[in-house]
């Protein structure tokens, strides 16, 4: 088998050429120029060059209409990060790789192979290479073809993978991707020779699965294949019972009558299409040698066939291209009469031949490719063997820096040590300086370190032998090296151990400071950023007033620090615009208080679609648990969870504090059923986070915001308790405002007030609050001292609506002017479904309607408990259309109590709960709720009011405010 990987160097060879990284890649030309990349080199090669390329990552490139020969280094692994594209090329020209493994970039177009050949009349060949197609996650995406060949007609491959790309859509669409095709040939006429080829397998998609690739497609096509293998993808099952799976690939399908394929010793490829299928008995035989040498040089070629084949060997310094079905195979030399041909001996009974195989003379030039072809006589008749080509170096042509006649690529291949792979000798990089030997080893430093001879923690490029110790923690050990053990930890990444460094320290950001600054007072940084990357835990960046804008300013990572970044005025000061380009801060790595983030206007936050980071605009706090205090959240969007905030605290242990917060018109789109957004201001978790902690929302308000389920707040994992927050004028399809559900998952409300939601569709439910259920586990909601008015569904419940399986409570609160448009419960609706009951505890409220303002859907699986203290009776407002006279803008409406409301001093004190978000701030949790809505004494006694309450005066008022007297 033809291999570029089958090299027949000594032993030291392959020592030598192993680098610690990529060098680049040299034009055989004798100049010696060195080039990064390969785009570069290709580009700056004239008409007919070769080069030769050191091992690493290079970038996709394109060949148009030039001769080109591009080699792998012996022994190099190369790897094209993006596609190889050849087109255009003249009967004249030819095209050569050698030993590449080109993996087209995900971040590139749809449906891109590894390599695209397109319009060429000119021989294109690949050896010993690995091209492999994109791999796409977009829904009913198409993974790209390993190599993908279009109107050419002479396009040659040997030992070569072709692996289509798979489609990464697992479930996340509604139909699967196919997978990629092995070779897509397309009016072209190829030929393979020891190839193997693998399609890719379909995609799973919510309703349809994905179709598996085929391993080779023609369409108006001529396929010739000797000992390759040809591996169908398979069709991927839908991720829904009832859904429809994927068809199949085959091992080579030929889309049309004008297509034919003939095959070699390919097994029993799976076969589809009208064209022609030749199928050639026999074993194919298989050739291989090296693929660089010196010109003259004796080299080894191995024959595999069968015994007492004769076997020759064709040569050329030009490639052919000719069908010929009677020897079974492709000639890819100029026609027999044309090229020498050298006899190499019988196939031994081992059925392997070893033979000596002479390198051309070059004939006065830097370098050659010689074609060569094997051909055996059998007992019965003439057969073609594998192709292949070698590239011939000249002796004395290039650089000769050790001065020995021959040139440095020659040595290099002949044994001479470049460790570093940049076309210079070891010894020359040494003796001129180009290299630091600091250890005086011979021997690079980059080259000690890079094969592990010497240490270099501090990655300074200087061997660790040759450095002053640098020990601040006066432990025996180089700084550097403790960071990069892991015995000291390197938070701010200035190679000083946390340990050295000082506690308490302030940083300053300005964004009107210039560039520089080191983040003192005095000159502070200009991005927060900066300021990030250098604290540590416990220390604290001030933010100077001013609009912070640009990537230094977005996507900050605290990166496992407790760092406190606030602005140094306030929010309405101090504003970080996204720009629709990104979120503000991304905490993921288990921070907790006193991490925080305070005082800023964050506007124009934007989270995409990204699986796994479509949440959180304006900031996404997912296994973190920060404190997030008085900032002011505009305009903020996200693809699916938090439109401005996300919050998933890592286990049920953790608490997220977010306080006197305002959320202004943030939102997440109304998607799917299947996909829909959640949380439109807030999300807290999602329906596939698990160990969600506490979370407290304290003082914020919600004005305007929308979603598919919660237009304000979704809370669907853990604890979510939301106390002294306004809702006003926000919508969505379930919860207006609020929707709470979930597995195992409990809400508590006090001293809330919901005014002007809605619930915007006629299966939309609840206008102001809806209580979901999620596959049977119950989610309790307590509903306390809170007031909803003027919320109205298209659907069922006005103010609210419990689906839920659990055991509810509203106490204290006054639900009035609330409307569903289709009569099914103003105020209040139930459902029950699987036959789980869902209970609603009503005590000491007044509900427009009364029992008459409860809609349930059935009196059997749904409980109304109506107890004592309930009222049905105006609540007498303040002023509910505002000074403005208009009840539609509910910013300014005031749902105070009048002196001469029934509402007062009519609730149940023990229906206050407990403090849990600590609004008085004195670390009591467990004492009542002291302040209303208004941060007034909660517990007030009006003495010409009569007290139709319950419990030891003063009595509370109804409501979220307590009147004052």
């Amino acid at each position: 088998m033809v291999t570029a990987r089958a090299w027949v160097w000594s032993a030291v060879l392959c020592t030598a050429i192993v680098a610690p990284s990529a060098a680049g890649v040299v034009i055989v030309d004798g100049s010696g120029t060195v080039y990064s990349d390969l785009p570069a080199a290709v580009g700056a090669a004239p008409d007919g060059a070769t080069l030769l390329v050191g091992p690493g990552s290079y970038s996709g490139f394109t060949i148009a209409d030039k001769s080109l020969a591009i080699f792998a280094l012996p022994g190099a692994t190369v790897v094209v990060d993006g596609s190889i594209r050849v087109s255009s090329l003249a009967a004249s020209r030819r095209v050569v790789l050698d030993g590449l493994v080109a993996h087209a970039n995900p971040a590139g177009p749809n449906f891109e192979p590894g390599l695209r050949v397109l319009d060429c009349v000119g021989d294109v060949r690949a050896q010993g290479c690995d091209f492999v197609g994109v791999l796409t996650d977009g829904c009913d995406g198409l993974g790209g073809a390993g190599a993908q060949v279009t109107n050419s007609s002479r396009v040659a491959f040997v030992d070569c993978k072709l692996t289509g790309g798979f489609a990464l859509n697992l479930c996340a669409c509604i139909g699967g991707g196919n997978g990629g095709y092995g070779l897509w040939a397309e009016q072209s006429t190829v030929a393979l020779y020891d190839c193997t080829l693998v399609a890719a397998h379909g995609s799973s998609g919510q309703w349809y699965g994905g179709s598996g690739g085929s391993g080779a497609v023609c369409v108006d096509s001529e396929l010739f294949a000797s000992g390759s293998s040809f591996t169908p993808g398979v069709g991927a099952m839908p991720c829904s019972a009832g859904g429809n799976p994927g068809f199949d690939g085959v091992g080579v399908a030929l889309a049309d009558t004008e297509s034919s394929a003939r095959l070699l010793d390919c097994g029993a490829p799976s076969t589809s299409g009208q064209g022609t299928f030749v199928a050639h008995a026999g074993s194919a035989r298989r050739f291989s040698a090296i693929s660089v040498g010196v010109e003259s040089a004796i080299t080894s070629l191995t024959v595999v066939g069968e015994p007492g084949d004769r076997v020759f060997v064709a040569s050329s310094f030009a490639p052919g291209f000719l069908a010929f079905p009677s020897l079974a195979g492709t000639w890819l030399v100029p026609f027999p009469a044309l090229v020498a041909k050298q006899e190499l001996g019988v196939v031994p009974p081992s059925g392997t031949l070893t033979a000596s195989l002479r390198m051309p003379d070059v004939l006065g030039v830097a370098s050659r490719v010689v074609y060569r072809q094997g051909l055996v006589l059998t007992s019965t008749g003439a057969r073609l063997g594998s192709p292949l080509h070698q590239l011939a170096l000249d002796r004395e042509s290039g650089p000769d820096c050790d001065v020995n006649g021959s040139c440095d690529l020659v040595d290099q291949l002949e044994g001479a040590p470049d460790c570093n792979v940049n076309f210079v000798l070891d010894t020359c990089d040494v003796g001129f300086g180009t290299s630091p030997d600091c250890n005086a080893n011979s021997v690079p430093d980059e080259c000690d370190i890079g094969t592990g001879t010497s240490t270099d923690c501090d990655s300074n490029g200087v061997p660790d032998e040759c450095q002053t110790l640098v020990d601040c923690n006066a432990n025996g050990v180089l700084d550097a090296c403790d960071i990069q053990s892991g015995t000291s930890s390197d938070a701010n990444h200035n190679g000083v151990p946390d340990e050295c460094e000082p506690t308490g320290v302030t940083w300053w950001v300005d964004a009107s400071a210039p560039p520089g600054g080191n983040g003192s007072a005095a000159q502070p940084f200009q991005t927060i950023g900066e300021a990030i990357a250098g604290a540590l835990s416990g220390h604290t960046i001030v933010v100077k007033d001013g609009v912070y804008t640009g990537a230094g300013n977005r996507e900050l990572d605290f990166t496992g620090r407790n760092l406190i970044v606030q602005s140094e005025h306030g929010a309405a000061s101090c504003i970080i615009d996204c720009q629709g380009l990104g979120r503000a801060f991304y905490l993921h790595t288990n921070e907790a208080a006193p991490a925080r983030i305070q005082g800023f206007t964050i506007r124009n936050g934007v989270a995409n679609g990204v699986s796994g980071l479509e949440r959180g605009g304006a900031i996404l706090a997912w296994y973190a648990s920060p404190e997030i205090v008085g900032c002011v959240f505009e305009s903020c969007t996200a693809a699916r969870f938090g439109g401005a905030l996300f919050v998933a605290p890592k286990n049920v242990s953790t608490h997220v504090w977010i306080r006197d917060c305002a959320f202004v018109d943030d939102a997440t789109p109304p998607g799917s059923t299947l996909y829909p957004g959640y949380g439109g201001g807030l999300a807290i978790g999602d329906p596939f986070t698990t160990a969600v902690g506490t979370v407290h929302v304290v003082r914020c308000t919600f004005d305007g915001c929308s979603s598919s389920h919660g237009g304000a707040i979704a809370s669907v994992r853990g604890t979510t308790i939301t106390s002294h927050c306004a809702f006003r004028a926000n919508s969505a399809r379930i919860g207006g405002a609020m929707y709470l559900g979930g597995s195992w998952s409990s809400s508590r409300i006090e001293d809330c007030l919901f005014a002007g939601n809605h619930a915007t569709t006629s299966l939309g439910r609840g206008g102001a609050l809806a209580s979901d259920v999620d596959n049977g586990f119950p989610c309790p909601v307590e509903v306390r001292s809170s007031t909803f008015a003027a919320n109205t569904s298209e659907g069922a419940g006005g103010a609210m609506w419990f689906e839920n399986h659990s055991n509810n409570v509203l106490a204290d609160s006054v639900l009035w002017g609330d409307s569903s448009l289709l009569g099914q419960g103003n105020e209040l609706a139930l459902f029950a479904d699987y036959l789980l009951p869902t209970v609603l505890t009503v005590s000491y409220c007044d509900v427009a309607g009364n029992q008459a303002g409860v809609w349930r859907n059935s009196t059997t699986f749904t409980t109304l408990n109506w107890n004592a203290g309930n009222l049905a009776v105006d609540p007498r407002f303040v002023d509910a259309d505002g000074p403005d006279d208009d009840p539609l803008t509910f910013g300014d409406n005031v749902y105070r109590l009048q002196s001469s409301s029934p509402c007062l001093d009519a609730g149940d004190n023990a229906g206050v709960g407990p403090d849990a978000n600590d609004i008085d701030g004195d670390g009591n949790l467990l004492e009542s709720t002291p302040f209303d809505l208004n941060s007034k004494p909660r517990f007030t006694d009006l003495p010409l009011v009569p007290d139709t309450g319950l419990g030891t005066p003063p009595l509370v008022d109804l409501g979220c405010y307590e009147r004052q007297g």
